[in-house]
């Protein structure tokens, strides 16, 4: 799976020929500009295919599963930081079938909390950085989430759409250690419930009950050619139908 500039998802044909397994190996984010959180201009999953996260982390842990510039994340890592971040996520609110947006550019945060969410039975709704106004305020309202999770650039697009928003509570910053998001993070949170990302970590991992194959685990919403966006639902099993 990759996703434009633009925050639109879709299917990436692999650099290379995978291993003899059927993964698809060494699939490249495209069309992205660069990460001011991650100094790196793309994220690459490589070994993506049907296997359970959780059962890659066992069998092979320090297998590199995410690479972003000069980092790499293995199965174990990904796997650690997605349980701590799905702990986390529950303890703030965030619940079973809840849907959750993310307003960011390609970043590894992107990915973790992509699998926290999974973990937790919660939905991703990923929103078109480029969106404002009533097609945002729209999208927003439609996916009926009370948690976004947001870069500290789009936050101006959400402040100017917030009277016409009517479920979000609460915000959810992903930051790096040196970005600053500046005073228009101190209109957030005098609206809403907020969180940086990094506090949202939690210490335990999450132990609840994981989605199956056949639960909802992503909304992603069509382009509009026609008219408004619609979401489409999406489960594993439609993941590993595409990405196969």
């Amino acid at each position: 799976w990759c996703k434009s500039a633009a925050g639109q998802w879709g299917v990436c044909a692999p650099r290379g020929a995978g291993p003899a397994s059927g993964d698809a190996s060494g699939v490249r984010l495209s069309e992205v500009s660069p990460q001011s959180g991650s100094g790196a201009d793309w994220v690459e999953i490589v070994n993506l295919g049907a296997e359970p996260a959780e059962r890659k982390a066992q069998r092979r842990p320090d297998k590199p599963w995410i690479l972003s510039g000069e980092q790499a994340f293995s199965y174990r890592e990904v796997d650690n930081l997605s349980g701590r971040l799905a702990q986390g996520l529950s303890r703030v609110g965030v619940a079973t079938g809840d849907t959750v947006l993310c307003m960011s550019q390609n970043r590894v945060e992107q990915v973790f909390l992509w699998c926290a969410l999974a973990k937790c039975g919660a939905l991703l709704v990923p929103v078109n950085t480029h969106y404002r106004g009533n097609i945002l305020s729209y999208l927003i309202n439609d996916s009926l989430a009370e948690t976004i999770a947001i870069e500290a650039e789009f936050l101006q697009q959400l402040i100017d759409v917030w009277d016409q928003l009517l479920h979000l509570k609460r915000v959810v910053l992903i930051a790096g250690k040196r970005e600053s998001p500046g005073q228009v993070w101190e209109q957030i949170a005098s609206r809403y419930e907020t969180h940086q990302y990094s506090d949202i970590l939690d210490d335990a991992l999450f132990e609840g009950d994981t989605p199956g194959y056949r639960d909802f685990m992503g909304v992603f919403c069509t382009s509009g050619t026609t008219g408004r966006s619609k979401g489409v639902t999406m489960t594993p099993v439609s993941y590993t139908h595409l990405t196969l």
